[in-house]
């Protein structure tokens, strides 16, 4: 078991950002094979642990593809953000919203970023994982960094 995989073990919900769908799913050179690993352990262990995300995700993972008429895309980044098991896209309510305000006052977030860690922190998440190192300064969830165990 590898050292973010170790630092994942013991979580039931994970929370994670949009980079981490894009590596998996468009297998990013640098990143595929790091994203595969955490599919991967999330699937053989989808009775108890769930990768969690908002929906600025699916707005996000969907721009570029969108924008360049890629349907086939388009179609797997929904297939995987709303129907693939151990997966779950997170409807905030007002808490999460205000979760929200709150990171990005505090830590002077953009709104994507503050929405997507709200709702992690709203959603019971142990950990948040990303590939933006300025989100390791929010200390109200674990923050792992995914250039960190490459």
């Amino acid at each position: 078991m590898g050292p973010l995989l170790r630092r994942i073990a013991a979580c039931s919900k994970i929370g994670a950002d949009t980079s981490l769908y894009i590596y998996y799913f468009e297998r990013n050179k640098t990143f595929s094979a790091l994203a595969r690993t955490i599919f991967g352990y999330v699937e053989e262990n989808q009775e108890n642990v769930t990768l969690c995300t908002s929906g600025v995700t699916l707005v996000e993972a969907l721009i570029h593809p969108l924008r360049n008429g890629r349907t086939e895309l388009v179609d797997g980044y929904k297939k995987l953000l709303l129907s693939t098991q151990g997966v779950q896209l997170i409807h905030l309510n007002t808490d999460g919203y205000l979760s929200a305000a709150l990171l990005r006052a505090k830590y002077n977030l953009r709104t994507p970023d503050a929405l997507q860690l709200g709702a992690s922190i709203q959603h019971g998440c142990e950990v948040f994982i990303t590939n933006d190192r300025r989100l390791k300064r929010v200390s109200e969830i674990n923050v792992l960094v995914l250039a960190d165990y490459v």
